[in-house]
């Protein structure tokens, strides 16, 4: 008799690794040949939340280049253990049923004890999200959730970071930064350069620049305001993963008066 996934909301399956990023470019050499362990929760009949876990002695260049470039200690953090597997809630992912289910393989309800554990670290990560979200915030989340205004155009594998411009009852309005500046608007959107010797934010500048140094910016990066984008508060929290900073306050009212009557204003 084939599984029924259909009532079940918590379980774990083999995945073709081929379809997990850990939201980072990964190199050929960090995919296995071998499915890859997964804890998948059913959010509602077209979502699931996907944890992929790694497995430390086989994960090894893996585990290098994660640790290369993602906050471990943020990881670690948000992370959980089980059949001495480690997964992180900074990797998971998103898929629809309908997508990621022809990939999968064996799956099984987690027994009591494991479920009680992915849970508390579910609604931890999750206490952790909200008591961050707040105009001035900076998260990162996959980039697949970012449409830069153009809802066809084609997710990246990494995660990308947006400032939280603005949050009223149940919507949030995010601004993506990339660090793609050729593709910046100069009269509009505001570049991030913490090598800068000028004055921060003289309007008369093109562009606009922010140089205060700020943790989560290593390179020239800027921010697209003209992408300003709204999303549900539940569809935000829903994707997600990890608080990274905050901007300064002039900075934030600088945006704000910016956004004002431009045609950037979602």
């Amino acid at each position: 008799m084939p599984f029924d996934l259909k009532g079940l909301s918590l379980y774990q399956t083999l995945l073709n690794d081929r379809c997990v990023s850990f939201h980072i470019k990964r190199p050929k050499e960090t995919y296995a040949a071998t499915p890859r362990h997964v804890i998948a929760r059913r959010e509602s009949p077209g979502l699931l939340h996907l944890i992929p876990g790694v497995v430390p002695r086989k994960d090894q260049l893996l585990l290098e280049e994660l640790k290369r470039i993602q906050n471990w200690k943020r990881v670690k953090k948000h992370s959980f253990e089980l059949a001495k597997k480690l997964y992180s809630l900074l990797w998971r992912f998103n898929g629809d049923p309908e997508v990621i289910m022809p990939h999968m393989d064996r799956p099984t309800a987690l027994d009591a004890k494991s479920a009680r554990r992915v849970n508390s670290a579910l609604r931890s990560h999750r206490a952790s999200l909200e008591g961050s979200l707040r105009a001035g915030t900076v998260f990162r989340i996959p980039d697949a959730e970012v449409t830069f205004r153009n809802p066809g155009r084609a997710a990246k594998v990494y995660a990308r970071p947006v400032l939280i411009f603005e949050v009223v009852r149940n919507q949030v309005i995010i601004i993506p930064f990339t660090t793609r500046i050729d593709r910046m608007d100069p009269s509009m959107d505001i570049l991030f350069d913490g090598s800068g010797r000028g004055e921060a934010l003289l309007r008369s500048d093109r562009p606009v620049v922010e140089d205060y140094p700020y943790p989560f910016i290593t390179k020239k990066t800027a921010l697209i305001l003209r992408a300003s984008q709204p999303m549900t508060r539940r569809g935000f929290l829903a994707g997600a993963l990890t608080h990274v900073g905050s901007v300064r306050l002039e900075l934030l009212h600088f945006i704000k008066d910016r956004m004002k009557n431009s045609h950037a204003k979602p």
